[in-house]
Order: C-alpha cells, then structure tokens, then sequence
C-alpha cells in the first residue's frame, strides 16, 4: 500500500465575521475530516489569533501593509494571497 500525498486547504478569517470566525473555521475543518478521504491539512490565514481546533495552523496576516490603506475593508487581505 502507498502513502498517500497530503492535501493543503487554506481559508482565510479577517476580521470579526459577526463574532461567528471561530464556528465558521472549525466548522470547515470538520467537513473536510468527514469528506476528505486523503489526509489534509488546513491553514487559516488570519488578522488576529483565533479560538480554533489546534489542528488548524494559524497564519498570521496582521502584517501584510501592501493593501493597506485607512478606509480598506478587511477583506481587501485576501488579495495578498496571490503576492
């Protein structure tokens, strides 16, 4: 039998989502635990520190400067992703 490869999924968490981040976030992880027959792994790209399943990497993107401006929505981040 072959090992087989580990999936990368990413998301992405900016700001506060309604105070509902933390549930969207672990309710994604548990979807792809009962629907991905390969092994995963799943990073969270955020601006803050999140209350999270400790399986889910953390990434943080408070420092991302090159978009930001004064009257930028929160998620106007997600563009880093391609940078």
């Amino acid at each position: 039998m072959t090992k087989q490869e580990s999936t990368t999924f990413v998301c992405m968490a900016t700001g506060d989502m309604y105070g509902l981040a933390d549930v969207y976030i672990n309710r994604l992880h548990g979807m792809l635990e009962r629907n991905c027959p390969a092994p995963f792994t799943l990073i969270c790209i955020t601006d803050q520190p999140r209350n999270i399943k400790k399986t889910i990497q953390q990434l943080n993107c408070s420092t991302w400067t090159e978009l930001r401006r004064s009257d930028m929505r929160a998620t106007t981040l997600k563009i880093g992703l391609f940078n």
